[in-house]
């Protein structure tokens, strides 16, 4: 990330062929550029770790779909009713905090480079760029990626390739495409989102603001209480199962205001404050306090006997549910962005790799994520084993596969 100071060298170099002599001032000043240079390298190398993590937990969250029934995957070899305590700990653990908080802060990290990306370029330039980085792979995943998934991996009961070519003409005449985002939900979501915020700005330009500390503690408090009351209340008629056209609509009040923070913070070149070292207590806070809520919202509240009361519904239980989701949602996003920036603000091949790459695993990962479980569906082991074997085979081949696409000139531009 970012420009990389590279004249310093080439100014000590010239002023050595002309002086035969070693000159304290130029090494002072060599030093100094280095040191920017890194420093420029690294300036942002957080927000581009906390978002390849993000793409690693949605690999990890759809594994653990495949072996849980929990959630919807394309291929799952478990019900969920006949899991034994151990899986439901595993897994039900695995996606209930993964989704309190992860794709949360994809919508915040979008916001904030949506907001950056809108003040340089314009409305239409934006717009178009959105356009292209967004919505060509959601065309691509539900036209091209999706329907191979669906009709040609998940196909193995003896399925002729005549039956297949049908379904997939059923598939398309239908238009049942339109409605086959699959995981990339976020990615049509985030479309809209950056649609009605450009619309927004266009009819509303960005007035100049000062950079100051909007977010403290008594808004903090006001945002978390307001969210769960929001949710609560939604999810009295709209369970976190029930989907509006592909969203699960019940989740979405989080997902809306960590994109208007984003924004904000963006817009007020304010992240500093967000990502200050103070906020790493939030992290903690959170974790002390959320996890023994959310043990006995699984335990007292009937969860692991099969009941849904946290789902939605007039019960306490959805209310409680509701606000460990928020506290995860929002405190816990501010503290981690902060951690990152104190403790995982580094830049290496590696982390530049999996940043540059990030977009392209989470746009393929669904093939791989549901093509293993398929090849070693008759491995005759525990399914705990199997989870972590997917997990490591999706997540390396994944990366070499987008690695080797965008290799392409056009897909290099659009992921």
């Amino acid at each position: 990330m970012g420009l990389i100071i590279m004249f310093g060298k080439c100014c000590n170099i010239g002023y050595i062929s002309l002086i035969n002599q070693k000159i304290p001032e130029l090494d002072l000043i060599h030093s100094l550029e280095v040191k920017l240079k890194m420093a420029d390298n690294t300036r942002m190398a957080y927000f581009d770790n906390l978002r390849s993590l993000v793409i690693f937990l949605v690999i990890v969250v759809h594994a653990a779909s495949t072996y849980s029934g929990i959630g919807t995957w394309y291929y799952q070899e478990v019900e969920y009713k006949d899991l034994h305590f151990v899986d439901y700990a595993v897994y039900g653990t695995v996606s209930s905090f993964a989704q309190a908080w992860f794709m949360g802060l994809m919508f915040f990290i979008a916001a904030y480079w949506a907001a950056n990306s809108l003040q340089k370029h314009g409305t239409v330039k934006f717009l178009k760029s959105k356009f292209l980085r967004l919505g060509v792979p959601l065309l691509a995943y539900v036209l091209v990626i999706l329907p191979f998934t669906r009709f040609v991996i998940v196909a193995d009961d003896g399925r002729t390739w005549e039956a297949i070519k049908d379904a997939c003409i059923d598939y398309y005449q239908t238009f049942r495409w339109l409605k086959a985002a699959g995981p990339l939900w976020f990615v049509e979501a985030l479309l809209i989102f950056c649609i009605i915020y450009a619309a927004f700005r266009a009819l509303f330009p960005r007035r100049d603001i000062y950079r100051t500390e909007w977010l403290n503690n008594r808004r903090l408090v006001i945002i978390v209480v307001a969210l769960t009351l929001i949710s609560f209340v939604l999810r009295i008629w709209v369970s976190i199962e029930d989907k509006l056209y592909v969203f699960l609509i019940a989740f979405f009040p989080a997902y809306i205001a960590l994109f208007i923070m984003g924004i904000i913070a963006g817009e007020r070149k304010s992240l500093d404050y967000i990502a200050a070292p103070k906020n790493i207590k939030l992290c903690v806070w959170v974790i002390c306090t959320c996890v023994p809520l959310w043990i006995f919202i699984m335990i007292p509240g009937g969860a692991l006997q099969g009941l849904t009361y946290h789902a939605g519904g007039w019960h306490w239980q959805s209310f409680l549910y509701a606000l460990w989701e928020i506290c995860f949602s929002i405190l816990f996003n501010i503290g981690l962005v902060a951690f990152f920036k104190k403790h995982v603000n580094i830049s290496n091949k590696f982390t530049r790799l999996l940043a540059e790459n990030s977009f392209g695993v989470y746009v393929f990962h669904a093939l791989f994520v549901t093509l293993f479980p398929v090849l070693i569906k008759d491995l005759q082991v525990y399914t705990l084993i199997k989870f972590f074997i997917i997990i490591i085979a999706t997540s390396v081949s994944t990366l070499a596969f987008t690695v080797a696409v965008r290799k392409i000139k056009i897909v290099k531009k659009i992921l």
